[in-house]
C-alpha cells in the first residue's frame, strides 16, 4: 500500500515511516502542513492510505487535510490524535474517516489499523464476480450479491441484511458502497444502501423491501427510476 503521512513532529514522522516500512508499505510522502500536501497532490503523489495528525500548527488543520483528499483523491482517512473528545469524533464522523489511532500508539496499533483498511480493498476482486467477502469475527464468508436485501449505517458499523438473516460489518456505509456495484446498489440515503433487485413498492419518500420502510431522498429517487425505469 502506498502510504501519506501527515504529521508536523518530526519525531512522530520518523516513527511512522520506520513502522510502516516494516510492515511492508511505501511512504510515497511525508508532510508538515496543509500546504505541504497541496504541493505532494500538484506533484502526482495517489496514496491508498493518509496518515493524518488533526492537530497540525498551521492555520489548517487535520479535518482540512481530509477534505482535501476527499476531493482529489480515492485514499482512505486515517487520523491521529492525542485526543478523543466529543469534538474530535464529531469530526471524524461527518468526513467518514476511516480510522484513528489515538497517541501515543504502539507499532502493532499501526498494523492493525492498515490491516482492516488493506482488508477492504481484497474484496474488490471478488466483486468481479458475483459474490463478496464480508467479515464476520475472525472470518471472511462469502456471500452472493444478489442475496443482500440492505445495508443500515450505525456511525463506523454496517449491518447488511440478506433474505435469510443479518451480518454486522466494522466499516462505514461510504466504504461498502465503494465496494458494491452501481447499479443494482443504490444509496437511498445517509443511512441506508439497498439492493434494487429486492424493491418491492416505491412511495413519495420511502422503498419498501419485504416488510422495512427504507427513507428515499429526492435525488436517490431519480437514480432509482433510471435504474428501475419507472
Amino acid at each position: 500500500m502506498k502510504i501519506l503521512v501527515v504529521e508536523d513532529d518530526v519525531f512522530v514522522q520518523e516513527d511512522l515511516k520506520e513502522a510502516i516500512s516494516l510492515l511492508g508499505h511505501e511512504v510515497i510522502a511525508s508532510c508538515e502542513s496543509y500546504e505541504d500536501v497541496v504541493s505532494c497532490l500538484n506533484e502526482g503523489i495517489n496514496p491508498d492510505i493518509a496518515l493524518i495528525d488533526i492537530q497540525l500548527s498551521t492555520s489548517y488543520d487535520g479535518t482540512d487535510v481530509a477534505e482535501l483528499l476527499r476531493k482529489e483523491t480515492k485514499s482512505k482517512v486515517i487520523f491521529l490524535t492525542s485526543r478523543t473528545d466529543d469534538r474530535i469524533l464529531h469530526k471524524a464522523k461527518q468526513l467518514e474517516i476511516d480510522g484513528y489511532l489515538v497517541k501515543p500508539f504502539k507499532s502493532d496499533d499501526i498494523k492493525v489499523a492498515l490491516s482492516l483498511l488493506t482488508f477492504e480493498n481484497t474484496i474488490k476482486q471478488p466483486l468481479k464476480r458475483e459474490d463478496i467477502f464480508i467479515r464476520s469475527g475472525h472470518e471472511q464468508i462469502r456471500v452472493k450479491l444478489a442475496e443482500i436485501l440492505y445495508a443500515e449505517a450505525d456511525d463506523n458499523y454496517v449491518t447488511i441484511y440478506f433474505k435469510e438473516g443479518r451480518k454486522l460489518l466494522t466499516m462505514s456505509l461510504k466504504a461498502l458502497e465503494e465496494e458494491l456495484p452501481s447499479p443494482p446498489f443504490l444509496r437511498t440515503n445517509r443511512s441506508y444502501l439497498v439492493n434494487t433487485n429486492h424493491v418491492d413498492k416505491v412511495g413519495a419518500g420511502y422503498v419498501i423491501i419485504g416488510f422495512k420502510e427504507i427513507p428515499i431522498n429526492e435525488s436517490s429517487k431519480l437514480k432509482l427510476k433510471e435504474i428501475l425505469d419507472f
